[in-house]
């Protein structure tokens, strides 16, 4: 096959990693060929590459075939030499006196069997505390790492850069946010990628994109290298301080302590021996509570830039791919940060609500952050954790929760619920209650009581099985229908609180049931 030369435009290594627990990597290498066809061997692959995805291809080169070799260990054990010994000449001595030589048939898990050179098939018990010698061993080479021999065929002689493509077993991505939250109406974002590395290769100052979304995957089961679900979790987790779950998210484990030191970051896990980190560059804002939870062998940080550009993406279908403005360095068996967003003041409204009648409870909080450029955002948000935090009286910042952000898209409303605010309290109670089968009068009640310093406004909601009709009330409101079948109402009404009081409201409404 002969790659386009729109394929080539880059020179950069370029990873694009799933949420399934791939990557896919695009490299460029350069190769010394004649006019004519050339044997080429493709070293300093990925342990986890799965051969069938691999592509090879430049300008004026068309590969005409590949062989895919796994890597592999020479097996310098007893079993490994009798399994190259089948049908070769060995010898072992049985007591001091009587040596056994002979071509060797077979091995079971209890026996050999050996034809003596009078062609007699003899069997003995397997015991591997004999003395045994083996004629001509002839052992498989060992490959400490995946290899791929290639026929190009160059339409001329000299250095010709080639373009690799495959994919990767063992390399995830989440990302997080964290929000300061200076009042009820403003806030500081920033976000991070965090990128684990478990594919078997290091690359060094590539390009990273990021993909999130669901991929339909065709999976050839008659293919051996083919990895499951299971075996990327195994991958992804097969160092000391890392778990997945079964969505291949990666999470810290408890075995690591950390300690902060003048030159960076000490971080000890139960396997592993302490690794000193460098991070100490003053403009980066990854702090000791952003890295609690975090562990395995290594995290490798970098650092936020001054002034920090953003990611660009796009759209494809349900995935949305994130491309980083900068390069990065993904080592193997690493955790690698990533500045996603650099902090950036942003409207963060909090909203206050409370609904229903004949209840009460705190009001129910929700944070807002519209995403829109006017706004601060105006970016695609890959769905992470959102870290909350709140400016204190004397200048700290005092940690209030953490929740999941849905992934949006610029321009999306973005909303989370943050629970309950004990400081607002509420109580709605039905007053009276008279009227027929199909129509009803009620009057109810509803009671707000602050304890806060400042005023806020609480949204209220009640909803009604039928057609409403509001008779008199203290306060502006709006009923909507919320069917168009079948009139149901729901009455909507906003009560501004002041801070440390107590507020009430009437309403008198009719309520005609339909039929």
């Amino acid at each position: 096959m002969l790659f386009s030369a729109a394929l080539f435009a880059a020179d950069n290594t370029v990873v694009t990693i799933y949420s399934d627990g791939y990557a896919v990597v695009r490299e460029s290498r350069s190769f010394n060929l004649t006019a004519g066809d050339n044997a080429v061997t493709v070293s300093d692959l990925p342990k986890n590459i799965l051969g069938e995805s691999f592509q090879i291809g430049g300008r004026g080169v068309a590969v005409r075939q590949f062989n895919f070799l796994e890597p592999r260990t020479a097996d310098y054990s007893f079993e490994g030499f009798l399994k190259d010994a089948r049908g070769k000449l060995i010898s072992f001595r049985i007591d001091s006196a009587t040596v056994v030589k002979g071509k060797l048939l077979q091995a079971t898990d209890s026996y050999i069997f050996v034809q003596s050179p009078d062609s007699v098939v003899r069997m003995f018990y397997k015991n591997s505390s004999r003395d045994w010698s083996f004629v001509n061993p002839t052992l498989q080479e060992e490959r400490k790492a995946a290899e791929i021999r290639c026929e190009l065929n160059s339409d001329a002689a000299g250095s010709k850069q080639v373009d690799l493509r495959y994919e990767a077993a063992g390399m995830q991505w989440d990302a997080r946010y964290r929000l300061l939250l200076n009042d009820d109406s403003t806030g500081f974002l920033e976000g991070w990628a965090s990128i684990l590395n478990r594919v078997g290769k290091t690359y060094d100052h590539c390009d990273v994109v990021l993909v999130e979304g669901n991929l339909g995957r065709y999976r050839n089961l008659s293919l051996g290298n083919r990895l499951d679900e299971n075996q990327i979790a195994g991958i992804v987790s097969s160092q000391a301080g890392f778990q997945v779950d079964g969505g291949l998210h990666a999470r810290g484990g408890r075995d690591s302590e950390m300690m902060f030191t003048e030159d960076g970051v000490s971080i000890t896990t139960a396997r592993q021996p302490t690794v000193q980190l460098d991070v100490a560059s003053k403009s980066s804002r990854l702090t000791g509570a952003e890295l609690q939870g975090f562990g395995g062998d290594q995290i490798a940080v970098i650092p936020e830039r001054a002034p920090a550009a953003t990611y660009s993406s796009e759209r494809h279908g349900d995935l949305t791919l994130y491309s980083l403005p900068f390069e990065a360095t993904l080592k193997d068996s690493a955790q690698t940060e990533i500045v996603l967003l650099e902090s950036s003041k942003v409207k963060a409204y909090q909203i206050y609500s409370f609904g229903g009648l004949d209840r009460s409870g705190p009001a129910a909080v929700t944070l807002q952050l519209v995403n829109k450029e006017q706004e601060g955002l105006g970016l695609a948000l890959p769905a992470a954790e959102l870290q909350l935090f709140r400016s204190t009286k004397d200048g700290l910042e005092q940690f209030v929760g953490s929740h999941r952000l849905e992934r949006t898209q610029a321009g999306d409303t973005v909303r989370v619920n943050l629970g309950g605010d004990p400081e607002i309290q509420c109580v709605s109670r039905t007053l009276s209650q008279t009227g027929e089968k199909r129509t009803r009068d009620l009057e109810f009640e509803h009671t707000l009581k602050s304890s806060k310093s400042d005023t806020v406004a609480v949204s209220c909601q009640v909803r009604f099985n039928g057609e409403l009709t509001v008779e008199s009330a203290d306060v502006e409101y709006n009923v909507r229908r919320r069917d168009d079948r079948v009139a149901r109402d729901d009455l909507h009404f906003t009560m501004i609180l002041p801070p440390n009081e107590e507020i009430k409201t009437k309403f008198k409404v009719r309520v005609k049931f339909p039929k």
